[in-house]
């Protein structure tokens, strides 16, 4: 005579329930700052490349200090000129465009703005960006737009010209 094995069922303790409540959980995407970093070091040490290769000449010719302070999801690069109190910031978040700001003493003054008012023949030859999130090929053309435009225009911005700035401040600019 062949014996009866226990029956299979689980106890209802045992079993797992489904409800819509649990069904629609997702896990978490949140990203945490040591993840943020990863993910943006590629894109922070492209740009660092591309900062340098297009604002090098600002080491040598005019004796600024370079230095970079990431805190994700931004980025800033510095060049400093602490003889004539003149400091160029080349600011990046998201990945976005960057964008330039002179500080002078006390006064900051963004490139576009220097641009009109020492070059504005040369402003409708700014790089258009192709998106939000420009590739590596737009912001190296941006960059380099801004740094042709320093090597020809910027002397009296680079050199800190009191006078120059204080024509600005007044809304009356004056080539040099």
């Amino acid at each position: 005579m062949k014996k009866k094995l226990p029956s299979a069922t689980k106890s209802k303790s045992a079993k797992k329930t489904v409800t819509k409540k649990t069904a629609s959980k997702k896990p978490s995407t949140r990203v945490t700052k040591e993840g943020a970093v990863k993910i943006w070091k590629g894109t922070y040490d492209e740009m660092t490349s591309l900062v340098r290769e297009a604002f090098g000449f600002l080491e040598s010719r005019y004796k600024m200090k370079y230095s970079r302070n990431v805190t994700p999801p931004e980025c800033a690069y510095f060049y400093d000129n602490s003889e004539n109190d003149v400091t160029l910031s080349i600011n990046s978040e998201y990945s976005c465009a960057p964008w330039l700001v002179f500080n002078v003493g006390s006064h900051a003054y963004r490139m576009d703005r220097l641009i009109r008012e020492l070059a504005p023949e040369i402003v409708s030859l700014q790089p258009k960006l192709t998106s939000k999130y420009p590739s590596a090929k737009d912001i190296r053309a941006l960059l380099h737009y801004y740094s042709k435009f320093l090597r020809k225009y910027g002397k009296p911005i680079l050199k800190g010209d009191e006078d120059f700035f204080a024509s600005i401040r007044k809304g009356k600019s004056k080539k040099k």
